[in-house]
């Protein structure tokens, strides 16, 4: 579901690692895997997203000051936070599971396409449903790290 890193580290790719395993990764998992969902009748994409994701949402009043007439205001970068680029890769898949859907309602045929039944293809692609969900805040091993123990035990969660 993902992983949370205290540390910047970064993939061989130049990727920060939290970014890459989070979002990136299912990304290409998903991009990879959409040829075999789309020969099935009711598939779904589930991202696990968290309620992290809107930790740090903009100040849409902040974001736009200086449009709108305040004065010096200036955008300066933050430190790494572990939290924050966690925060920001649950909200990638967020936006990742939004757009997917988006483009997947609206996709078309064109005349390229050498399915046997490219009608059949069509409807099966608009019928991919792409959910994210929360799975609550549960005391991992990951939790624990970033947080401290703020959530319900992992034996209670797979009792629920």
């Amino acid at each position: 579901a993902g992983v949370f890193d205290p540390e910047p580290r970064f993939s061989v790719q130049g990727y920060d690692s939290t970014m890459a395993i989070n979002v990136l990764a299912p990304f290409v998992l998903t991009r990879k895997l959409l040829p075999c969902l789309v020969r099935g009748n009711e598939a779904r994409i589930i991202t696990t997203s968290s309620i992290s994701q809107s930790r740090l949402l903009p100040d849409v009043d902040k974001l736009f000051a200086k449009k709108i007439g305040k004065k010096d205001f200036d955008i300066q970068p933050l430190p790494y936070s572990g939290h924050s680029f966690y925060s920001h890769s649950k909200l990638g898949d967020l936006l990742f599971t939004v757009q997917l859907a988006n483009v997947l309602s609206k996709y078309q045929i064109n005349h390229n396409t050498s399915a046997d039944n490219p009608q059949k293809l069509l409807e099966n692609m608009r019928r991919i449903q792409c959910l994210a969900m929360d799975p609550g805040t549960v005391n991992t091993k990951m939790l624990l790290a970033g947080w401290g123990p703020c959530g319900i035990t992992v034996s209670k969660a797979n009792n629920t």
